[in-house]
């Protein structure tokens, strides 16, 4: 690590090791045009809002009423626009590794994060790694909030206690 404190705890959520990370979300049909962007800095058209609302209707989790509200729209669409940028233009070394624990949310029908993808962060960590799958889709927090919370708490509690997680 440069600089400052090395983490207790690295949490990943609905996500890919950077080691099998792919780009589903981003290279969809309009990616390549700009919803996030073809690169770091590069001037790119945007992807028209009905095209990024699909992707993000695709992942589930997010009510059809959405669709129908403009002034919701108005107010998200950016957001989701600068999270897909992000997506695309963060880049991690894919042999990166930490020397905390690593605690990892997946749900089993997740399509855009697939088990197995999620189940590769423990060659991230010269530490212990735990995979927790939940049931249903991208938005699999909605389903458990307090088991969720429960798993978040003993992770931490655990980081710095120093012992292992079972």
């Amino acid at each position: 690590m440069v600089g400052g404190t090395a983490p207790h705890l690295l949490v990943a959520s609905a996500s890919s090791a950077p080691s099998v990370r792919t780009d589903r979300l981003t290279a969809g049909p309009g990616a390549a045009r700009g919803v996030a962007g073809a690169g770091a800095g590069a001037e790119v058209e945007p992807e028209p809002d009905d095209a990024v609302l699909a992707r993000i209707m695709g992942l589930g989790g997010t009510s059809d009423g959405v669709r129908q509200d403009p002034e919701l729209l108005q107010l998200v669409l950016p957001a989701i626009r600068g999270d897909l940028r992000a997506l695309a233009e963060y880049r991690v070394d894919a042999g990166a590794v930490v020397g905390c624990p690593v605690t990892v949310f997946v749900a089993d029908g997740d399509r855009d994060v697939p088990l197995a993808e999620a189940g590769a962060w423990g060659a991230h960590t010269t530490a212990v790694a735990d995979v927790h799958v939940f049931e249903g889709d991208h938005f699999y927090f909605n389903g458990n909030p307090p088991k969720i919370l429960e798993l978040l708490q003993d992770a931490v509690r655990h980081s710095h206690s120093g012992t292992q997680l079972i």
